[in-house]
C-alpha cells in the first residue's frame, strides 16, 4: 500500500473531526448579561481583560462558558448565573466576590419536554423557572421572554387549571385557562424526547407513566419512568412547590458520589441526598432524594421526592424530569433502560 493510500483515511478522519468540532461550536449561542439577547459576534476578550460581544442593542458583557462570569471565573455552585432581582445577570464567584454573566444555549441538545410561552406561544429554549420577586414562572424563547407553566394544566403562577378547562387558546391569541378563583395565563407543554403514557395506551405495563427516547452517539435507548408507591413522601409538599422546581433544575450528575456529600448543593430550605444501593437482583443503583433542611419530627416525613436510577449515568435532563414527576405524583420514580432500540 502506498504512502498516499495510508495517509488518505487519516486525512479524511481529520476533516470529519474538524467539521464535528466546528459544528459543536456553532451549536452554542451566547447571550449578553444586561440585554439578555444573542451576541452578533463571538463572545471573546477582544483586547480587554473581560469577555464581551456586540448585540443589536450595543456591546455587553457575556460568559465564555456556562456558569462562569464575564472574566471566566466559575460561579459558585449555590449561586448559578441569574438576575436575583437585578436588571442584569450576575453570580457570586469566590466568597462574596461577584461578576456579570450571560447565558449559553446549546441549540443541538434535545429536550425531554417542550415548554411553550403563553403570549408568544414559542418553545422555551431554557428552563421554565420561578421568579421569587415577581411570583411567576417565565422562560426565554427566540421571540423574547414569556410566561410559562412548570407542569401541564397549571397557570404561570403554578395554580391548577379547572378540571373542565385545560390550558389552551380558547379563541384567544394566547394560552390561558379558568381556575377555581378566576382565570389566568398558562403555557402548554408538548412531547420532546418524552411522552406521557396513559392507562388506556399502556394496558400491559400500567406502572409506566412516561416513555422517553434517548439517542446517544452509538444507538437509541428507551427510558421508562415507572411509578412506585412511596408512602414516606410528604403530603405537605405544596409549601415548596415553587422552590423545588428551581432546585431540581440545578441537579447535575456530578453529584452522584455518595462518598462526598459535601459537594451536594442545597437551597435555603432543600437539599439532595444520594445513596448507592443494591437491589434484589444484585444490581447497583442510586437512590436520590430531595428533603427539607430540618430535623425530622416524629411521624412527619421531610422527603419531597425520590428517584431510583441505574448505576451508569443517564443525562441530567432525565433525572430532573424524574424528580419533577416524583414530587407532583407523591410517588417514587424508577428509571428503567432498554439498552438498544436499534444499533
Amino acid at each position: 500500500m502506498g504512502k498516499m493510500e495510508q495517509t488518505l483515511p487519516q486525512f479524511l478522519m481529520f476533516i470529519i473531526l474538524i467539521g464535528w468540532t466546528q459544528g459543536q461550536k456553532n451549536a452554542i449561542k451566547y447571550y449578553s448579561s444586561s440585554y439578555g439577547i444573542t451576541c452578533d459576534d463571538t463572545c471573546g476578550k477582544h483586547e480587554k481583560y473581560y469577555y464581551w460581544c456586540y448585540t443589536k442593542n450595543g456591546w455587553d458583557y457575556c460568559s465564555p462558558e456556562e456558569n462562569t462570569d464575564y472574566t471566566g471565573q466559575p460561579c459558585r455552585e449555590d449561586h448559578p448565573c441569574g438576575k436575583y432581582g437585578k436588571s442584569y445577570r450576575w453570580c457570586y464567584t469566590k466568597g462574596d466576590n461577584w461578576g456579570y454573566c450571560g447565558l449559553l444555549r446549546n441549540t443541538s441538545e434535545p429536550k425531554t419536554r417542550l415548554y411553550k410561552g403563553s403570549s408568544l406561544m414559542s418553545v422555551c429554549w431554557d428552563a421554565c423557572l420561578y421568579d421569587e420577586r415577581k411570583k411567576y414562572y417565565w422562560c426565554h424563547t427566540d421571540e423574547g421572554w414569556d410566561y410559562c407553566s412548570p407542569l401541564p394544566d397549571v397557570t404561570y403562577k403554578n395554580e391548577p387549571c379547572r378540571l373542565d378547562h385545560y390550558c389552551g387558546t380558547h379563541d384567544s391569541g394566547y394560552t390561558w385557562c379558568f381556575t377555581n378563583s378566576g382565570y389566568d395565563y398558562c403555557g402548554r407543554i408538548s412531547d420532546g424526547e418524552c411522552t406521557y403514557i396513559t392507562p388506556e395506551i399502556n394496558k400491559k405495563d400500567t406502572n409506566t407513566v412516561i416513555s422517553c427516547t434517548w439517542k446517544d452517539a452509538k444507538n437509541e435507548k428507551q427510558i421508562k419512568f415507572n411509578l412506585e408507591p412511596e408512602f414516606t413522601i410528604s403530603s405537605e409538599g405544596s409549601t415548596w412547590k415553587n422552590e423545588i422546581i428551581n432546585f431540581i433544575a440545578r441537579w447535575k450528575n456530578t453529584y452522584l458520589n455518595p462518598q462526598d456529600s459535601s459537594k451536594l448543593i442545597t437551597s435555603d430550605n432543600l437539599r439532595f441526598e444520594v445513596q448507592k444501593l443494591v437491589n434484589e437482583e444484585g444490581e447497583q443503583y442510586y437512590n436520590l432524594q430531595i428533603v427539607v433542611n430540618v430535623h425530622a419530627q416524629s411521624g412527619r416525613s421531610t422527603k419531597l421526592a425520590q428517584v431510583h436510577i441505574p448505576e451508569y449515568s443517564v443525562p441530567d435532563r432525565f433525572v430532573q424530569l424524574a424528580f419533577v414527576e416524583s414530587f407532583w405524583r407523591h410517588a417514587r420514580i424508577s428509571l428503567k433502560i432498554n439498552e438498544s432500540v436499534y444499533s
